[in-house]
């Protein structure tokens, strides 16, 4: 198989395209002819080297779509040919290659009841599209008419978390950009009212509530908007910490101030959830294809190059140019 590899951690000119053997599926593994893989802010993280737990040499890529081509024994809900999306979940990846090998249980099939996802779409939605949804629905309890706060609006995953967001009836459904640039490209997304980050946007946030607050503030973002958003909430709303994008340090906050506010602050990591509880994870990705099928999720497929321009890719990551995610097309 060909795959992009990380011989050595820096920027993204360390990424190198090698010929390597075909890797085969083990015991409740399946392996999945690429057709696109999905480039993440965690990939250029790993690249860069700011993971202790990963070592190069190493494939990255978290976030394929394609179809099944091997099965490891033991696999009995997926059948070769079928056409599927799968995490590859860290610390395996993988994702950048002709060929991905992935736990089964990450691996949900593109044939729902309301059709086939297209697989761009379903790269795009494997991940973050779960993340979304267990954070919504799983951990805030997003119901229709609660008041919901993204930031990093245009963002791959805070992409997904409006359009999931919007699917559940949020009403206000408020994002936050750091650049007025991004505000068209977020009013695409469903949003209901897009703010500026360097703004007082708590404050806007209070006024388009009629001063009650959100029910939850979704936060991939960190660093100062983990204070900030607590001061955006309802009584007993829910600030969500799904990332950190932010090169920031989060503030120290006490567990008596959010005794005293009423308010609870929840994380999720998908990578270690999807170990934890696979099963959770695929019911989660399941619902979001579902959903994707059906025209009520639009995931934000952005510029799609081939798998050889791996670098360009990570340089326009790394420049915040993207609209959308960028995917790799590994069949060219």
């Amino acid at each position: 198989m060909r795959a992009i590899t990380i011989p050595s951690f820096g920027g993204p000119d360390v990424l190198a395209l090698r010929d390597l053997p075909d890797p085969e599926p083990g015991p409740n593994e399946v392996t999945i002819d690429v057709a696109f893989a999905a480039v993440g802010l965690v990939d250029a993280l790993v690249r860069r080297g700011d993971f202790p737990m990963f070592a190069p040499p190493l494939i990255p890529g978290l976030s394929v779509a394609g179809s099944v081509r091997a099965i490891g024994s033991d696999v009995k809900t997926l059948t070769p040919g079928q056409p599927v999306a799968a995490f590859t979940a860290p610390p395996a990846m993988g994702g950048y290659a002709t060929i991905a090998r992935v736990p089964a249980q990450l691996a949900v099939s593109l044939e729902t009841q309301h059709g086939i996802v297209p697989p761009d779409a379903a790269a795009v939605a494997i991940v973050n599209g779960p993340t979304a949804y267990l954070a919504l629905v799983d951990l805030a309890d997003v119901q229709r008419g609660d008041a919901v706060v993204v930031h990093g609006a245009t963002g791959a995953l805070a992409g997904m978390v409006a359009q999931v967001a919007r699917h559940l009836g949020a009403d206000p459904l408020i994002g936050t950009v750091s650049h007025p640039d991004k505000r068209a490209h977020a009013q695409t997304l469903g949003y209901t009212d897009v703010l500026l980050s360097t703004d007082d946007w708590v404050s806007a946030v209070r006024e388009r509530t009629g001063g009650r607050g959100a029910a939850a503030v979704v936060d991939p973002v960190g660093g100062p908007f983990r204070r900030l958003s607590l001061d955006a909430l309802r009584p007993l709303g829910k600030l969500l910490a799904v990332g950190h994008a932010s090169a920031e340090g989060d503030p120290l906050i006490s567990p008596t101030d959010l005794w005293l506010g009423n308010q609870a602050i929840l994380g999720l990591n998908v990578g270690a959830l999807s170990a934890a509880e696979p099963e959770r994870f695929h019911a989660a990705a399941e619902s979001v294809m579902s959903l994707v099928a059906e025209g009520a999720v639009l995931p934000d497929v952005g510029a799609i190059l081939p798998l050889t321009e791996a670098t360009e890719a990570h340089r326009r990551l790394g420049a915040r140019t993207a609209i959308g995610t960028l995917l790799l097309d590994a069949r060219r």
